[in-house]
């Protein structure tokens, strides 16, 4: 134990960001985060605690007040797995300081608790803030409903607690086991990659799971949706309820205040963590070693490739197009993540005509009411604020370069010719696919002429 708190102590002081020295500096640091705070998780937060009050409140005249809260949770844990397994096998069998730590006198499971525990805290920071707001969202609606009395019931406050690292720790476990077993399989193929297409595999099958809800119903919609909780006939969160126990179990300890679901919700995180730990004392070891023969061959493989001559700018634009997707963690996080702009916006564009608020919107545009342009400027610089914040390629820039950081200095590039090519990276997966959306709801409204 007290190995693996030094080696999660050491992760934490070596690979997080370092502030800046010097008092104009701190402040300058300072006054940028808060903008970043105060521009990007406010407003998301806002939002979230919002959607998830209005839920509440509906879901109380179907007498199911927890099944949206529930429904809410589960999309968190599904998300956070489909991302957690590129993410966890490139933590632990690819970062550039296992050479160094495998040497130390440590087990593999102080080591894999280290490095489990340095993920969960390093990666789910905006994570948490989503679903402190759905928490405080539900716990409003409650109070309005039920009174402060029931709705902050000890037990419901406990168990809101258990229910918020439980759904983000489990689906972080299987990760972490799944990617401690197959690397035993996939060492004989020598081609990890196929480890990464399982993320993909996971987000369809969640997707059909979600589908699949609405069967029966005729059509998808938010009240079929709501319809298929109360019944209990919800395909997606039947098997999300055996898939995340602690969500329905924490869930129910909230909405009835029970005990046993609690003490139960406990009991199976600390033993599904106490299984990866088991896992990992008997595979982490063999999975390090075919970890390092597979790079092995991959820098011999690449060590044949021809070279062209290209101009400095192109070529630096070309390497951080390569180092994004170079694996499958960068492009899941970086540029996949960036295909959800038009998603939601095709969603929107469908949805949006069934709902009276959107007719009415459309026609104070039409009519060109000034709250109505004043409101819609409010929603693009809300999404210009959100889409920044969720853009990984501009956060990741430096980072992305791991142990060849000081690298930089060395090129025979010009630094600022460097930062513009990340600059122009971030730009170009992010602006084609926020420009389409944007078009596209901009088209729906019928705003294009005075554009």
């Amino acid at each position: 134990m007290n190995k693996t708190r030094s080696l999660y102590k050491a992760f934490s002081s070596n690979l997080e960001m370092p502030k800046p020295t010097g008092e104009k500096k701190v402040k300058l640091y300072n006054r940028f985060g808060m903008i970043a705070f105060i521009g990007i998780m406010v407003p998301v937060s806002i939002v979230i605690g919002y959607v998830t009050y209005a839920l509440t409140n509906l879901m109380y005249s179907f007498d199911g007040n927890a099944y949206g809260l529930l429904t809410e949770i589960d999309l968190i844990s599904a998300f956070a797995m489909v991302f957690g397994m590129p993410l966890m096998f490139s933590v632990l069998f690819f970062s550039s300081d296992l050479q160094f730590l495998t040497a130390l006198p440590v087990t593999p499971g102080s080591l894999y608790g280290a490095r489990f525990w340095h993920t969960f805290k390093a990666e789910n920071v905006m994570t948490s803030n989503v679903l402190f707001a759905i928490y405080i969202g539900y716990f409003i609606s409650a109070i309005k409903n039920a009174g402060i009395k029931e709705a902050l019931h000890p037990v419901a406050l406990i168990a809101s607690v258990v229910g918020f690292f439980g759904s983000l720790l489990i689906p972080l476990i299987y990760c972490s086991i799944i990617a401690l077993l197959l690397m035993l399989v996939l060492k004989r193929f020598n081609r990890v990659s196929i480890y990464y297409y399982t993320s993909i595999v996971v987000f369809v099958a969640f997707a059909v799971m979600f589908l699949l809800s609405f069967e029966g119903y005729g059509k998808i919609s938010v009240i079929n949706y709501l319809n298929s909780l109360v019944v209990s006939d919800n395909t997606f969160t039947s098997i999300c309820n055996i898939l995340f126990p602690t969500n329905y179990l924490t869930t129910m300890a909230i909405e009835n205040h029970s005990v046993l679901p609690l003490i139960g919700s406990v009991l199976i995180i600390a033993a599904l963590y106490v299984l990866s730990v088991l896992v990992a004392h008997l595979t982490y070891r063999k999975g390090l070693f075919a970890a390092a023969v597979i790079s092995n061959k991959k820098r011999h493989r690449k060590s044949s490739f021809s070279y062209k001559k290209r101009s400095v700018s192109v070529s630096l634009l070309s390497k951080e197009i390569k180092v994004l997707t170079r694996n499958m963690t960068y492009r899941m996080n970086c540029v996949f993540a960036n295909l959800i702009w038009p998603i939601a916006a095709v969603i929107f564009i469908i949805e949006a005509p069934k709902f009276e608020f959107f007719k009415l919107f459309r026609a104070k545009l039409a009519g060109n009411e000034p709250v109505s342009h004043i409101i819609l400027f409010g929603a693009f610089i809300a999404m210009a604020f959100i889409g920044s914040g969720l853009n990984s390629i501009a956060s990741t820039s430096f980072t992305r370069e791991g142990v060849h950081l000081d690298m930089l200095k060395y090129l025979p590039a010009d630094l600022g010719k460097q930062i513009r090519a990340k600059v122009r990276v971030a730009i170009l997966f992010t602006f084609i696919p926020v420009a389409f959306a944007v078009a596209s709801v901009t088209v729906f409204f019928g705003v294009s002429a005075w554009l």
